[in-house]
């Protein structure tokens, strides 16, 4: 992959830009078309994660409404879930 001006985003050998998040909670990454597209996502995500208005769940990121109705419609598997989040 090639480099772009942001570190943590790179260019794929098919021309889309590959935006990375790495965190304590999983990595996510997401493939865009546009440089700045892929930028913005990756900000806002951060900015959402960081603050509180968003989780990691499934390898996705969702708004924390959005975890909790998850977590509380019937066969969550709740085991499985301290398991992935206890260090």
């Amino acid at each position: 992959m090639g480099k772009t001006r942001y570190a943590v985003i790179y260019r794929r050998p098919n021309g889309k830009y590959l935006a990375r998040i790495r965190n304590r909670l999983g990595n996510l990454s997401k493939a865009f078309s546009a440089l700045d597209a892929a930028h913005r996502w990756r900000c806002d995500t951060l900015s959402d994660l960081e603050n509180g208005r968003a989780v990691v769940l499934g390898g996705e990121v969702v708004t924390v409404a959005e975890a909790e109705r998850q977590w509380t419609a019937p066969g969550f598997e709740e085991a499985s879930t301290l398991e992935r989040m206890t260090p």
